[in-house]
């Protein structure tokens, strides 16, 4: 999930893991253009927040737009459509 949603200065992604996994969060542009992997780390099982800072993998700031995160958990995917309002 994330939130909030539009964003302004930051997104939060809220997020559960069944069993101890790798797990990566990235982020595209609407158009399927790479922008960042927010993070790639094996988690324990549980619930976490992580915050992104809305820049991209060279530090830039994103534009205002719809966005979609990837979540990769171990083997399964799952994808999120947000939006960034300034």
């Amino acid at each position: 999930m994330a939130y909030p949603n539009p964003a302004t200065n930051f997104v939060s992604f809220a997020y559960s893991v069944d069993k101890e996994s790798e797990v990566e969060l990235s982020v595209f542009d609407v158009r399927g253009n790479f922008l960042i992997t927010v993070f790639k780390t094996n988690l324990n099982e549980g619930i976490y927040n992580f915050d992104w800072d809305m820049t991209d993998s060279n530090g830039n700031r994103v534009s205002s737009g719809n966005y979609y995160a990837v979540f990769r958990i171990a083997d399964k995917y799952y994808n999120e459509k947000f939006s960034i309002a300034k």
